[in-house]
């Protein structure tokens, strides 16, 4: 008998030891899912602002040729 609880334990101790393997498992892919999330959030919101910065820069730089094109009119040159 005392045989058989030992083996018992034994089995019962892997199990527990497969239990938290998992669960570590489980935990470790969480935390990798999470900070793949704010990576990419983190890329898009740079994207983002890249994208804004280019467009402010499109506009300034159609602005100054529209005051060019209007000063070059003022004097006759155009």
């Amino acid at each position: 008998m005392g045989h058989l609880n030992t083996a018992i334990h034994a089995d019962q101790s892997r199990i527990a030891f497969i239990i938290m393997a998992c669960a570590a498992a489980i935990w470790a892919t969480s935390i990798f899912a999470y900070q793949d999330a704010r990576i990419a959030r983190a890329i898009a919101e740079e994207r983002s602002v890249a994208a804004q910065v280019e467009s402010d820069r499109a506009a300034a730089q159609e602005h100054v040729r529209e005051q060019e094109r209007a000063t070059f009119e003022r004097l006759g040159i155009y």
